[in-house]
């Protein structure tokens, strides 16, 4: 019966994980209520964390998020991480959280638009 079951049942995946609930349990609290979160999954994002958010997978567009949610290791629908490094190496983000699965990084400045661009 219930040990049976208790034996199949599969370990929790997404935002069931502990990491990915003490992520969103960050964000949940420590972020605004209007705060735009850059995330590869925004509707989970929005459905687990309450707040509003979007997938961008060009720095260029980060000034359109006040917080990027980085999911070590996954590829699709976001910023490459070296890029994500080389960002907080230069100041435009600030790491604000992190645990075994994701880093959060607050966009603490607007990135400038490359001369010639229009």
């Amino acid at each position: 019966g219930l040990a049976n079951l208790k034996s199949h049942r599969q370990d929790p995946s997404g935002p069931y994980t502990a990491t990915s609930r003490e992520m969103l349990a960050f964000i949940s609290s420590e972020t605004a209520p209007d705060s735009v979160i850059v995330f590869p999954k925004p509707r989970a994002m929005r459905l687990f964390s309450g707040r509003p958010s979007l997938a961008l997978d060009r720095a260029s567009r980060l000034r359109q998020g006040n917080y990027i949610c980085v999911l070590r290791g996954y590829q699709r629908g976001q910023i490459p991480e070296d890029a994500i490094r080389q960002l907080a190496d230069d100041g435009v983000l600030q790491l604000v959280f992190r645990d075994a699965a994701y880093e959060v990084y607050a966009v603490r400045r607007a990135l400038e638009k490359p001369s010639g661009s229009g």
